[in-house]
């Protein structure tokens, strides 16, 4: 194809694009929430939903709020004897349920502060069947972080790796957790896979 026809392909599809809303930076990244809404619903129209550890014996505790388009979540870990406690807030990526393929993607970014507690970010996939997703852990920060995580910066905690495929994710989890009693607290401004 000669450059003529390039550009005129190019002029052609012009306004078509810009009938259409197209935005050229759409597969820059996929907001997965910005917590503007006020509701545990996330930008893709899934709901978050949240885990705790009482099938297993435990009773922790939590509580969140959203505050200026902060999701604010608190609370307290309380294992039952011998066992570890726990608290997730997870995400499916698809409201069919179906996998999504982010092997397009590079990484996670993320707005957050973390003030108490041991944070866990997960990524959620069917090749991981004992419950060890992929994950990165972020520590106590006095201040707001923006932190771009590639994928390749999740790992598996206890068990032995299994290689991550981003082509078949179910959905992204925060989840804080321990064997000891103790109170946890931080905040979530913004959840974006990023591809540049």
């Amino acid at each position: 194809m000669n450059p003529f026809q390039l550009k005129t392909i190019g002029l052609c599809l012009l306004p078509v694009m810009l009938l259409t809303g197209y935005d050229s930076s759409a597969q820059a990244q996929l907001l997965l929430d910005d917590f503007e809404s006020g509701t545990l619903t996330s930008r893709l129209g899934t709901a978050w939903r949240i885990h705790q550890d009482a099938a297993i014996g435990g009773e922790s505790s939590v509580t969140y709020a959203h505050e200026e388009g902060i999701l604010r979540v608190t609370g307290q870990i309380v294992p039952a004897s011998g066992s570890i406690g726990y608290i997730e807030l997870r995400v499916p990526l698809d409201t069919g349920g179906s996998l999504r393929d982010l092997s397009g993607f590079k990484g996670v970014q993320v707005r957050l502060r973390v003030t108490a507690g041991l944070l866990a970010l997960k990524l959620l996939s069917p090749q991981v069947t004992n419950f060890d997703y992929h994950a990165v852990l972020l520590t106590p920060h006095p201040g707001f972080q923006e932190l771009r995580l590639p994928f390749s910066a999740f790992r598996q905690l206890w068990s032995s790796p299994i290689s991550w495929d981003g082509s078949q994710v179910a959905g992204f989890a925060l989840i804080v957790g321990g064997t000891e009693a103790g109170p946890f607290a931080y905040e979530v401004d913004e959840v974006v896979f990023y591809a540049d």
